[in-house]
């Protein structure tokens, strides 16, 4: 009987992840202040997609569409806390989205994009403080595009780049949920470059 070994990489992977429990969580209202439990800070974001909402056809190798909705395109977040939990923030279909939502405080990082983007872990990553609005970027997701590989059905691969746009982002957020002014700002955003998940295959310039 062939035996399987499996590496000190995969192991660790499995101990990581294997106690995490997704948690569903959406935009919230922070208005009274037990709606913040303790251990809790609240976290902001923008989304900016500008495929949100719309699928993917098969095609054949001239360009006529086979099918014309293979893949819908959710790109829904994954943020994870190592050996804890992960959030799922599900997005709906508009090309800029805002999230609110309340995390355990702690170190968080970005998992997954979607259903086919996954990165390398911490990818993008922040400390979330108990109490304390946490501003964490503006998320920009864009679809990679390029030759699929033959009879491959094809995916939503994301690429991932994160500003920090605290002054503007959290005027909108102010807006958009007043009761955010009852708590402190802080800024842990920052800038990355653009990140390309983990086992795209389609053939680009950029990663080739």
């Amino acid at each position: 009987m062939k035996r399987i070994y499996f590496t000190p990489a995969f192991l660790l992977t499995v101990f990581l992840f294997a106690s995490c429990t997704t948690v569903y969580k959406y935009n919230q209202d922070f208005s009274e202040p037990d709606k913040l439990e303790k251990g809790e800070g609240i976290v902001v974001f923008r989304i900016f997609n500008e495929t949100a909402g719309k699928s993917i056809p098969l095609a054949d190798s001239d360009g006529n569409v086979l099918i014309d909705d293979v893949l819908n395109l959710k790109s829904d977040i994954e943020l994870v806390k190592p050996m804890q939990q992960s959030c799922l923030v599900r997005n709906d279909e508009s090309p800029v989205q805002y999230v609110c939502i309340a995390l355990d405080s702690g170190f968080w990082g970005v998992n997954r994009i979607g259903k086919n983007s996954e990165y390398d872990y911490p990818s993008y990553s922040f400390t979330v403080e108990e109490g304390v609005v946490n501003y964490v970027g503006d998320f920009y997701i864009s679809l990679v595009e390029g030759d699929v590989p033959l009879f491959a059905l094809p995916k939503d691969w994301y690429t991932l780049s994160v500003a920090d746009n605290h002054d503007a982002a959290y005027a909108e957020f102010l807006s958009r949920y007043p009761a955010l002014s009852y708590y402190e700002m802080r800024n842990c955003a920052s800038n990355t470059e653009e990140l390309f998940p983990k086992f795209c295959n389609i053939n680009t310039e950029k990663n080739k």
